[in-house]
């Protein structure tokens, strides 16, 4: 009887664990508002995907990031707010380096603005590159060009897909 009683007290600790886990992947998942407040920190790059889909909802498996170096496979972006000069985003380096760089340093890329439709501009030496914000919520940024390019007589987008690191 004794040992019943153990038992069923630790089948109603998983069970009450397994809710928690699972409420908090929910909540984690949920689409956050397209702020800047909410693009706002250090996102690592976990895929790189090619589609004829510009809604992103069908992404193929195949994960364009495999053809890269693995030093290169969890750079990090970063989103600084500023409220009295441009926002500023910054590339890094994560636990895998290439030659020549160095763990956690941090580059400045240039600027960056977010409008209230989801529309991601960064802006560099003359330059601006559009992006459209397709997925955002606490834990994950998925982000398609906002253009899609021509290849053999087929329109393919391009989508960047990123893990929040803090």
């Amino acid at each position: 009887m004794k040992n019943m009683l153990k038992l069923s007290v630790i089948i109603i600790a998983l069970v009450l664990n397994i809710s928690c886990n699972e409420e908090n992947i929910e909540e984690n998942q949920k689409p956050l508002e397209l702020t800047a407040e909410n693009i706002e920190g250090e996102w690592t790059r976990i895929g790189i995907y090619k589609s004829t889909d510009p809604s992103g909802k069908n992404l193929p498996n195949e994960n364009l990031m495999d053809s890269i170096d693995d030093c290169r496979k969890d750079d990090i972006i970063k989103y600084t707010l500023s409220s009295d000069s441009p926002n500023i985003r910054y590339w890094g380096y994560n636990n895998d380096i290439c030659e020549g760089q160095e763990k956690n340093k941090f580059i400045e890329l240039g600027t960056w603005i977010l409008d209230s439709t989801g529309n991601l501009y960064y802006y560099y030496s003359d330059v601006q590159e559009s992006y459209k914000i397709i997925e955002l919520n606490r834990t994950d940024l998925l982000i398609r060009k906002s253009s899609g390019i021509k290849e053999n007589d087929v329109i393919n987008y391009y989508f960047e897909k990123y893990e929040r690191q803090n």
